[in-house]
């Protein structure tokens, strides 16, 4: 019969047949999904579900290259090693902690203190909210999800500032070990030069170079002495003294490995006082007042379709018993 399903339960009632009985039972469809939207639309309010905003800076790492080198070539962004270093600097540990003391996300993402999982839930929290990433225009992207939206903002903000902090105490610190390194070396090379010089002034009988120290030896004693060996290498080849030219030779690259360590030195030196560039924001998170979740539009109709999906289950199974029963 038209309108009807076939008695057999192996029969598939096509669309139309479909469309007929939920005409049939169009009121009961209708309270099942009203009742689904209304259910969303109070569960989705923000008594039940706190609305998350998203605030979100855009910034271009800076260079890693000397204050020097920028001055006297150009002022550019950082290379793609830059914004990988930069990136693994804003997600690193200390970046974290420091932002969890600051605005004591312990207990604003109410981490249960008591638990042994404690900080592995911090952890999770503060990554599914706080979120960063390489952009397509090769710049970084810091986004901060979070019920208050004046605070994700100015997490995301401080989250940049931090990470500059950390960034520049870590260079500076290579700089200052490297510094040491190389005041250790030249002390070393000095004795040793020293020490040549001494053999030298007995082998000719006359003193060929004095005993100093870094720092009261001139700059231009170096080339002075570079020249004094060049004279002396001469005169031995002259005499065929070939102990001598030995010695002079190994003073004479000693003397030049001491003239490369006092321009590193010097360059170090130089280097450390220096401030170590900020990343360039080039666009400061703001606050933000629209909410990124939850969509209440989106969830109602969803409940919608569930309540549709649903109603009509049960309409159709209903009427399948009714039929299997008639038989």
């Amino acid at each position: 019969m038209a309108g009807q399903f076939s008695s057999d339960p192996d029969y598939n009632a096509p669309i139309s047949d479909l469309i007929r009985l939920m005409l049939s039972r169009k009121k009961f469809i209708a309270s099942i999904v009203l009742s689904f939207s209304v259910f969303a639309i109070i569960f989705s309010a923000p008594y039940f579900i706190k609305p998350v905003y998203k605030s979100e800076v855009i910034l271009y790492p800076s260079s890693t290259n000397s204050n020097k080198t920028l001055i006297e070539k150009d002022q550019r962004f950082g290379s793609d090693n830059d914004v990988d270093q930069q990136i693994q600097i804003l997600k690193s540990g200390l970046v974290r902690d420091s932002v969890v003391r600051k605005y004591d996300l312990m207990n604003h993402y109410n981490i249960d203190t008591g638990s042994v999982l404690k900080m592995y839930s911090l952890a999770k929290e503060y990554e599914s909210n706080v979120i960063v990433e390489r952009t397509r225009y090769n710049s970084i992207s810091v986004k901060v999800h979070d019920t208050d939206p004046l605070l994700a903002a100015t997490m995301a903000n401080d989250i940049v500032k931090i990470s500059d902090h950390v960034k520049s105490h870590v260079l500076k610190q290579n700089l200052i070990n490297a510094f040491h390194s190389l005041e250790e070396e030249y002390t070393i090379v000095m004795k040793e030069a020293d020490a040549l010089a001494a053999k030298v002034s007995n082998v000719t009988g006359s003193s060929f170079a004095i005993q100093t120290t870094y720092e009261n030896k001139p700059a231009f004693m170096q080339p002075k002495e570079q020249i004094d060996v060049q004279q002396a290498i001469a005169q031995a080849r002259k005499k065929n003294e070939s102990y001598l030219l030995n010695l002079l030779y190994e003073y004479q690259n000693k003397l030049q490995r001491l003239m490369e360590l006092r321009w590193s030195y010097d360059q170090a030196a130089g280097y450390i006082n220096l401030d170590v560039p900020s990343s360039y924001v080039i666009s400061p998170a703001e606050v933000n007042y629209k909410k990124e979740f939850p969509s209440r539009t989106l969830l109602v109709l969803l409940a919608a379709c569930c309540g549709l999906l649903l109603s009509t289950a049960i309409v159709v199974i209903s009427e399948k018993f009714k039929r299997i029963k008639q038989t």
